[in-house]
């Protein structure tokens, strides 16, 4: 099933790319950053947060553990795929996505589980935000490397301290924006999505991933987010 899911969300992606010109390289839309587009009606929305304990999760403001989190998230998926009357009749457009507002300090450790279960069960997508006010939703998608598209040719590590590296060159948050408006409007043609993969310690706090999230789309591009690594010995 998530194999079929995403190859149809590569070929939805393809469609998109087609109709709105935004690969021909020298247009004005490779100039400007494009709107990109929010995440504003998710199947669901979670919080996670971090506690003295542990991690907490909330499914629509109910708490859930991680067995009851990935049924949920099956369950959604299964509604959709039924609506659809079957898996080769969804389009990238009918896949669901969830929204995760998440606390600043949150260790990226507390999120594994909702990332795994979606990536797991088909989801291409899930929208993002500190849980903080006047903070914006940002979409991230997971990587399509495993239905045939192409290597990402960026990996913007980040570790647990917070710092970046932009395949393997340390990177500061002035320079991340700038980065990636050059490599969105390099020609021929301008990058599109699947060109830079977010990945994490799982001792990374959230608000170190959403910050970079944040200054890549700002820059006009999507970004693939990748599971956690191990912290370097």
């Amino acid at each position: 099933m998530k194999a079929r899911l995403l190859l149809a969300l590569v070929l939805g992606l393809c469609a998109a790319c087609n109709e709105s010109g935004g690969s021909k390289a020298g247009s004005d839309s490779a100039a400007r950053a494009p709107t990109l587009p929010d995440p504003s009606d998710p199947t669901a929305s979670l919080k996670v947060a971090s506690t003295g304990e542990g991690c907490s999760t909330e499914w629509q403001l109910e708490p859930v553990t991680v067995e009851r989190l990935r049924q949920r998230v099956r369950e959604t998926m299964d509604t959709a795929v039924g609506a659809a009357s079957g898996i080769d009749n969804m389009t990238a457009a009918q896949i669901p996505y969830l929204n995760l507002e998440i606390g600043s300090a949150v260790p990226i450790s507390c999120v594994i589980p909702a990332f795994v279960a979606m990536q797991e069960t088909g989801y291409s997508r899930v929208g993002l935000r500190l849980d903080e006010p006047s903070r914006y939703w940002h979409f991230a998608y997971f990587p399509l490397t495993q239905v045939g598209a192409a290597a990402p040719s960026v990996r913007l590590e980040i570790g647990s301290d917070g710092r970046m590296t932009w395949n393997g060159q340390s990177v500061d948050a002035a320079a991340l924006g700038q980065r990636v408006q050059t490599l969105r409007t390099g020609a021929p043609p301008p990058a599109e999505r699947g060109e830079i993969v977010i990945v994490a310690t799982p001792q990374t706090r959230f608000s170190a991933v959403y910050e970079a999230l944040s200054a890549v789309r700002m820059a006009g591009m999507e970004a693939d987010l990748g599971l956690p690594t191990t912290p370097a010995a």
